[in-house]
């Protein structure tokens, strides 16, 4: 939609008129700025979440280290259990997800590899599957925020 009014056709033509082809043309080059500004916004904002939940993972790995120390059943250990699983789901609230690890094949793209065992010697060479996680791995979309620490074996 043309931003210019319409001008009779008896009225003389004015500058503004005259000029009016050169502003549609550039209003169309803004126009399709707007869909990359919004992309760019939208990847700011990703990056922003990323950065932050990054470093707030530490709290959490802090809380659940914390609740394991403790014994099981006391009312110290289900605070923990209860303030981890608080933030954990607010975490997911905001499309993060935990990266599955115990049982899975080792991918280099969400785990980083720690230690390594090994099968007997004699069995054939068989993909490395996840057998302990020493600090949970997080995703937010395609995006890895942390690789998940863990041990394999063959």
């Amino acid at each position: 939609m043309c931003c210019r009014p319409r001008l009779a056709h008896h009225w003389p033509v004015s500058d503004w008129a005259r000029q009016g082809s050169s502003r549609h043309r550039s209003h169309g080059r803004a126009c399709k700025k707007v869909p990359e500004t919004a992309e760019s916004s939208r990847q700011l904002e990703v990056d922003t979440k990323v950065a932050t939940v990054r470093e707030l993972l530490e709290v959490l790995d802090e809380l659940e280290r914390a609740g394991d120390a403790l014994q099981e059943d006391s009312p110290a250990s289900r605070t923990l259990s209860a303030i981890s699983s608080k933030f954990e789901t607010r975490l997911r609230g905001m499309g993060f997800e935990r990266v599955e690890t115990l049982g899975q094949p080792f991918d280099p793209q969400l785990h980083s590899m720690v230690t390594q065992g090994r099968a007997s010697s004699e069995a054939p060479r068989e993909p490395e599957v996840i057998v302990e996680e020493l600090e949970s791995g997080w995703i937010l979309g395609n995006t890895v925020v942390r690789p998940a620490l863990v041990s394999t074996q063959h």
